[in-house]
């Protein structure tokens, strides 16, 4: 067998081209066993890495696939549901255009030339100085099988394939100029992929500019603030109206408190007179979700950031702790964040008088503090940045002037006067 550096369709330094020739010496007809070449073994970035990350995986050419450690260890499940035992191997059935095996960070992809005819996925022990049952003693190893057609006599036949043995970079594994196959899904983004693509392609291209990845995370986070602002400023109009038609809103719940349908008959016409889309308001708090999601599913494996460094945080792929008090780390930027989030809501309209729910949404930043504070310090860098800009955004459009309405604030649907029962203030 050879194995080489691949510079048959590449320049790439991480591919490599492994060929193994088999010849049959005699003159009878050989008919090969099945052939198996190991695609490597991983293991975990750091004593800190939980391992979610060491998975194997492939491709049937439509369909990806990836097999996780924990699907291997024995799990008790969640008060017994999902439980299962530990397993010796876990094998998948070909054709396969692909497999891969890696981490959090870094990917060995095989594509062979021919199919493979399947992929076996086994852990291994990788620290012997731990304890059997400690699960970040092990890691993982994979394996491509392979059907190699009968020889004839003083015959021969090729296997070959190209090996990328490397970072996750989705620049570089998305260029299909040289991973003609899809190869890009071993970054694992999800339903999210489009928002993880398109997150890291921005942030990528900011960092040509200024190399720096913590300010790329910030441009990044600034210009989606700069495209989205129309929708943002449209959308907390009609929060600010909502607002504004809250008196009215009660009035009419009070009135038909004992008929629910007359009750929201009487609200769609109030929202249609004022011209109110009762789910406008809604959307400043829709448009970041699937940004968060695909930031967090892109930062799971983004090698780029593993050990860049921005301000106090040596390394934007983990938590920016600062010290500890107590034996409890301090890590900034998600305390940044949560003051930040408290400051906006006083900032932003509320147009739901519902006085539990406002007291829920009032531990909404606790919750955000719970979250954010084991994650890596670019995943609050750009929650942190994208509250700055927020804030600042929210400043300058609570100073625009408000068209007037067309109705007075005491008019009902149609123009006609509601009768306001809700008790005065003692």
């Amino acid at each position: 067998y050879t194995l080489a550096p691949n510079r048959g369709d590449t320049t790439d330094p991480y591919q490599l081209r492994h060929e193994t020739t088999f010849r049959n010496l005699s003159d009878q007809t050989a008919v090969l066993p099945r052939v198996a070449l190991s695609i490597g073994t991983a293991a975990p970035t750091s004593e800190r890495d939980p391992g979610d990350q060491l998975t194997s995986g492939y491709s049937t050419g439509k369909d990806q696939a990836f097999n996780a450690r924990a699907r291997l260890q024995q799990s008790s499940g969640f008060l017994g549901m999902g439980a299962s035992e530990q397993k010796a191997f876990i094998a998948n059935a070909g054709p396969l255009t692909w497999a891969t095996i890696g981490n959090q960070f870094f990917t060995t992809i095989l594509t062979p030339d021919d199919p493979a005819a399947g992929l076996v996925t086994r852990r291994v022990k990788l620290l012997p100085m731990l304890p059997d049952e400690d699960h970040n003693a092990y890691g993982l190893t994979a394996t491509a099988q392979f059907d190699v057609k009968p020889l004839a006599g003083h015959g021969e036949t090729k296997l070959a394939t190209n090996f990328y043995v490397g970072p996750k970079e989705y620049s570089r594994l998305a260029n299909s100029a040289v991973f003609k196959t899809d190869q890009d899904k071993v970054m694992q983004y999800g339903f999210f992929k489009f928002f993880s693509a398109l997150l890291v392609t921005l942030m990528t291209w900011m960092h040509g500019i200024v190399p720096n990845w913590g300010v790329a995370i910030i441009l990044s986070t600034l210009s989606l603030k700069v495209v989205f602002l129309p929708l943002t400023i449209k959308a907390t109009r009609s929060m600010k109206r909502m607002a504004k038609l809250q008196p009215l809103m009660t009035a009419i719940r009070e009135k038909y408190k004992d008929n629910p349908a007359k009750q929201q008959s009487a609200m769609m016409d109030l929202y249609k007179e004022h011209k109110v889309n009762p789910m406008g308001g809604c959307i400043p708090m829709l448009i970041p979700f699937p940004f968060f999601i695909g930031f967090f599913s892109m930062l799971r494996s983004t090698a780029e950031l593993r050990y860049a460094p921005f301000l106090w945080a040596g390394d934007l792929a983990s938590t920016d702790t600062v010290g500890h008090v107590l034996g409890i780390s301090i890590n900034v930027l998600p305390l940044l964040f949560t003051l930040l989030t408290f400051f906006q809501m006083r900032l932003t309209p509320t147009p739901n008088a519902d006085p539990t729910q406002a007291k829920m949404m009032q531990f909404m930043p606790l919750m955000f503090l719970f979250i954010y504070y084991s994650m890596p310090a670019a995943l609050s860098l750009y929650s942190t940045a994208n509250a700055i800009f927020t804030i600042a955004q929210q400043l300058i459009i609570n100073r625009l002037k408000e068209p007037e309405d067309t109705l007075p604030a005491t008019a009902g649907p149609g123009g006609k006067p509601i009768k306001n029962v809700t008790p005065k203030n003692k």
